[in-house]
């Protein structure tokens, strides 16, 4: 069986929006959360920071 759970972003499956609290989903293989109301936020394992990425709700 293969564990998925070795390629979630840093933060884990899951986070807390920044802005708004939502509950948000990461984005599997990749280093990205998605909020469905400020868009989307990159985990950068350099500075263990999520950095909220340009999108169409900015």
């Amino acid at each position: 069986m293969y564990n998925f759970g070795l390629h979630y972003p840093i933060f884990g499956s899951e986070i807390p929006c920044p802005h708004c609290r939502q509950t948000n989903l990461a984005l599997t293989l990749t280093g990205t959360y998605l909020c469905l109301r400020h868009g989307s936020f990159e985990a950068d394992s350099l500075s263990s920071e999520l950095v909220h990425l340009p999108s169409e709700w900015d």
